[in-house]
């Protein structure tokens, strides 16, 4: 399901969308590149707050998925090098 192709969708629906459907694959993905349990819970949640801010930018040249993984992917990136 792609929830923000949507346009009947409000945006704090959306997010509610997003997270209920991809929490824990992003969880997971974090966790396994952070190791460390408490830094992904906190790169998951940046990664929905920079998705929800960005919401109305995304281009759908990609999955809802691709877009918020490849998000996730530079969130710890970040976290890695600060």
């Amino acid at each position: 399901m792609e929830v923000v192709k949507d346009p009947g969708n409000d945006r704090d629906q959306v997010l509610v969308q997003m997270v209920n459907q991809y929490q824990g694959l992003l969880l997971r993905m974090c966790y396994i590149s952070l190791r460390d349990m408490e830094m992904a819970k906190d790169a998951t949640q940046d990664t929905f707050l920079k998705a929800y801010k960005a919401l109305d930018s995304f281009r759908r040249e990609s999955s809802e998925k691709t877009w918020l993984i490849r998000i996730a992917m530079n969130t710890w990136n970040v976290i890695c090098q600060g």
